[in-house]
């Protein structure tokens, strides 16, 4: 990794600035490809705070922080099967 992260910073000159000159670094695509992805989409964190909703009730409000992630997960993981 180490010779291909020189060599990529060496062809700073290069007039080539599109996404596929990483093509020619494999590692170094595959580092920017797991670390610089983004999610597709926020549903899946909208879906988590809507049923946070639920459990958040006036008559759960002495849940502790541990109880309440035990029973936000169960129901999300309940709503996806």
């Amino acid at each position: 990794m180490e010779t291909e992260a020189t060599a990529y910073l060496a062809v700073v000159a290069d007039p080539d600035r599109c996404l596929t000159m990483l093509n020619k670094y494999p590692l170094a695509k595959a580092v920017l490809v797991q670390y610089n992805t983004s999610l597709p989409s926020s549903a899946a964190v909208e879906r988590l705070f809507s049923v946070g909703v639920q459990i958040a009730t006036a008559k759960r409000n002495q849940l502790s922080n541990s109880n309440f992630e035990k029973l936000l997960l169960l129901k999300a993981n309940e709503m996806t099967v």
